[in-house]
């Protein structure tokens, strides 16, 4: 068998996604959604998440107390929060599969001699529609077991704690993440693989749990290495965003400390916010395009694993090219 052609798919992945940067708004929404989404948003230094969960403590020590005294507030903000995370969750399921569905046109034999509009943004966004509901149906299954288990492991172990037993907890403790760090791996691929399925092969939500994990089972060193090298490239791509930011500001703050000197207020509130801006901007269309490169790259592979895995026989379909 041959290797796996991890550089083939990255540089294909990397051509797709400069060449159609309308995904980029596809991956504004894809980012951080995934159980294993190794997109930028997912890796902050410690220190800052310290800080965020300080601030949220704080928040939430201030701020729950007198929400909770205001029942008339109560039901409309709890409704709010609600609604926006279902709709930034029906966003992400829909951006995923515009973006799989895309993807696989985009590879399909041919496709570079197709005329230009073939697949474009609103034909991606229709089509990802097609499987919005099951898409999101398998995240929050998946999810939802995931963190059954969760409490499963987490439950007695903070029972035994709290009751004075840390010796029987911390060998409780030590026993649950050798069973559920790999059940966490295997959720993970669960999640980033069954949409794949869903969009490409027209699977039901439990068809493409099956299809997943076995793809996993028979290709867990190739998936395993995949994940590992993305990320090692989120990572870079972290410390080069970063390092750009700093660039950037080295000019900013020299021009900061002469129109301090010369006392021209206005110019530098203008400097400082437009800097902002840009930076901000900067950012977030970065990872946009970051994120999609990445799921271009999962979309690729599992093709690529499909066609080279041994299939059993109500498998054996999906050897050929995707439905989509």
């Amino acid at each position: 068998m041959p290797p796996f052609p991890y550089f083939e798919i990255v540089k294909k992945a990397y051509e797709l996604t400069v060449k159609h940067s309308w995904l980029w708004v596809f991956g504004l929404f894809i980012g951080g959604t995934t159980g294993l989404n190794f997109g930028v948003f997912n890796y902050f230094l410690p220190a800052y998440q310290a800080e965020q969960l300080s601030r949220l403590r704080e928040i939430g020590t201030n701020f729950l107390p007198r929400l909770l005294a205001r029942e008339e507030l109560l039901i409309p903000v709890l409704a709010g929060v609600l609604f926006l995370a279902l709709f930034l969750v029906l966003l992400s399921g829909l951006s995923k599969a515009a973006v799989i569905w895309a993807t696989a046109k985009l590879d399909a034999p041919g496709a570079a001699n197709s005329p230009p509009g073939e697949v474009n943004f609103r034909k991606s966004l229709r089509s990802g529609r097609r499987y919005l509901w099951q898409i999101v149906g398998l995240q929050v299954l998946v999810s939802a077991v995931f963190l059954l288990l969760f409490l499963v492991f987490a439950g007695p172990v903070a029972y035994l704690f709290s009751a004075g037993a840390s010796g029987k907890g911390l060998v409780l403790l030590l026993v649950g993440l050798l069973i559920f760090l790999p059940a966490s791996v295997v959720f993970g691929f669960l999640h980033l693989y069954g949409p794949i399925f869903i969009v490409l092969y027209n699977s039901r939500i439990g068809e493409a749990i099956q299809y997943s994990f076995n793809l996993l089972r028979q290709k867990l060193k190739e998936s395993l290495l995949l994940g590992a090298f993305l990320l090692g490239l989120s990572l870079l791509f972290v410390f080069v965003l970063i390092f750009s930011l700093v660039v950037l500001a080295i000019p900013v703050a020299f021009l900061t400390v002469v129109l301090v000197k010369l006392q021209l207020l206005t110019a530098i509130f203008t400097l400082l916010l437009g800097t902002a801006a840009v930076s901000i901007c900067y950012t977030v269309i970065l990872g946009a395009a970051f994120a999609v490169f990445q799921n271009i790259i999962w979309v690729l592979a599992v093709s690529y694993l499909v066609k080279t895995k041994r299939l059993g026989q109500e498998e054996r379909a999906l050897a050929a090219e995707p439905v989509v």
